[in-house]
């Protein structure tokens, strides 16, 4: 039997405590000698609920509009700006997932917009979440013949999206996660201008030395600079029934691959 809670709207103590939180990590970020901290505004977890229509039905300052569903990331920024210096890197992920159609691409745009008016110094676009998991399996729904063929699927699952936002907001600084599996994946996303930097999550963990080993390493070629990644272990029964238990399995994977280190 599987048991779930209830959920139910958090309060505005709530929320605060949460705005608390994340200060706080910057600021223990910040003391411990870190350059920077990202805001997790994706992949379903809490703040990217409080920015998807779908999941937020709050009728108060935190709900009911775009621009209302986006207050939360809005005020845990410039909390963390009152506590660390402007040399203190802050960017925030979002998550490109939750905008599949055009209206949803406008929220997502107006969301942006908003965002980039605070002290951040880039946006992260990224994609999937637990609810729609593409960033939680290597595995492609289109079953393309060629191992080429399916990198290009793969490759860059949001540079459709990071280009428009790029078109919208050219001096925006745009990092984007997922799906890069090779050197000219990566030289293609940077040469066509969809963004100014590359986020590697799993093929950093199976290759940790992807940088020097195969990126820069003259002696590879580009067709040869390769490093894609296997599925993790198949969840069983449960996992093709929920899929979020088949992208909790994918994450478990990783995080005990990265244990290994």
């Amino acid at each position: 039997m599987l048991v779930f809670g209830t959920p139910r709207a958090m309060t505005r103590r709530d929320i605060d405590v949460v705005i608390a939180q994340f200060t706080e990590a910057a600021r223990l970020a910040y003391q411990a000698g870190f350059q920077g901290v990202e805001v997790h505004a994706a992949h379903g977890f809490l703040l990217s609920q409080f920015m998807s229509s779908n999941s937020n039905q709050r009728d108060d300052e935190f709900g009911g509009s775009t621009d209302k569903r986006v207050q939360l990331v809005l005020r845990i920024i410039r909390s963390i700006r009152k506590e660390v210096p402007k040399s203190f890197c802050v960017g925030v992920k979002i998550n490109s997932a939750d905008f599949k159609d055009e209206e949803g691409m406008a929220e997502m745009l107006r969301q942006i917009e908003l965002i980039q008016q605070e002290e951040i110094d880039y946006i992260n676009l990224s994609g999937g979440s637990f609810e729609d998991p593409q960033m939680m399996s290597t595995n492609s729904s289109l079953k393309p013949n060629s191992a080429e063929s399916r990198s290009s699927i793969r490759e860059g699952f949001f540079l459709r999206t990071s280009e428009e936002i790029r078109r919208r907001f050219p001096d925006l600084t745009l990092l984007v996660t997922g799906g890069f599996r090779s050197r000219n994946g990566i030289a293609g996303a940077l040469d066509k201008n969809a963004c100014d930097l590359i986020g590697l999550g799993r093929p950093a963990v199976k290759y940790p030395g992807l940088p020097n080993k195969i990126m820069f390493n003259k002696d590879i070629s580009d067709d040869e600079a390769r490093f894609d990644v296997e599925s993790a272990p198949g969840g069983g029964w449960l996992a093709s029934k929920v899929r979020s238990v088949g992208a909790g399995e994918e994450t478990k994977y990783w995080v005990t691959a990265m244990n290994k280190l």
